[in-house]
């Protein structure tokens, strides 16, 4: 009796010896599915982390050139200041030689025009005396009875310059002064005194209160006219610009006279 197997019986056995055929492919399926996520989480991070460090790197950068920035225009504030402060002095010390000078406050503008003081309308940088003899004679007809008197008179001259003619500009940066004087004049004339030093007269002939006076105003007009000559006004000049250089040099200020009428640089 033959005895077939069959085959076709879902449920059979399989051969003695043989192993169950399990998937061996299981981890290695599931580790790779977990490598494959992280690589693919990972270069979006990578990206972002890489965005991150470049924006903070910008931040920096702008951050530092705020920083140069507010740096330069603080030292460019600290320089002006100074400047300010190295103008204003120059200025103030440019003001305090002119006023020693002419004797009143002079100011100085944010221009550089000079101002002379207005309390002092003239300056007097020369004083000089002389002393003169006026002589008068009267005489009858015939030369006769004469009558005579003789003054001699002491005076004294001021010469300077009218503050109200001098201009001027002062550059705090070259520290150069500009003036534009006037000529030197005659300003004052004291009458120091008179002395009578001889009186003769006739009873008939008698010398009149009037020709005295006469005799007085004729000696103070020629003391003026006597002190009112070139080399004595040449001197009153001269003497004024050697207390103006004395007293720039001092302060380390530039002076240039300037010829009337110039125009100044």
């Amino acid at each position: 009796m033959n005895t077939k197997l069959n085959t076709s019986n879902p449920t059979a056995l399989p051969p003695l010896g043989a192993e169950e055929s399990q998937p061996e492919s299981s981890p290695t399926i599931a580790g790779g599915t977990t490598w494959s996520r992280l690589l693919g989480w990972a270069m979006p991070l990578r990206l972002l982390l890489l965005a991150g460090v470049a924006s903070l790197a910008l931040l920096w950068c702008a951050l530092e050139l705020l920083g140069s920035r507010a740096r330069s225009v603080q030292a460019g504030a600290t320089e002006i200041a100074v400047a300010t402060q190295d103008t204003a002095k120059a200025v103030e010390a440019a003001g305090q030689v002119l006023s020693g000078v002419f004797g009143g406050q002079v100011s100085i503008s944010n221009e550089g025009i000079i101002q002379m003081p207005q309390e002092i309308a003239e300056l007097a940088t020369l004083e000089h005396e002389i002393t003169l003899t006026s002589r008068y004679r009267c005489e009858m007809a015939f030369g006769w009875f004469p009558s005579s008197l003789v003054l001699v008179g002491r005076h004294r001259g001021r010469f300077g310059i009218d503050l109200e003619e001098v201009t001027g500009q002062f550059d705090p940066d070259t520290l150069v002064l500009e003036l534009e004087l006037p000529p030197a004049k005659l300003l004052t004339v004291e009458c120091l005194g008179i002395e009578r030093t001889h009186q003769g007269e006739w009873w008939v002939n008698r010398i009149e209160t009037e020709d005295a006076v006469h005799l007085v105003r004729q000696n103070f007009t020629a003391a003026r006219t006597e002190l009112a000559q070139a080399d004595l006004l040449r001197r009153a000049e001269r003497n004024l610009l050697q207390r103006l250089y004395a007293a720039t040099s001092s302060a380390g200020v530039l002076l240039r006279i300037q010829e009337p009428g110039a125009p100044m640089d």
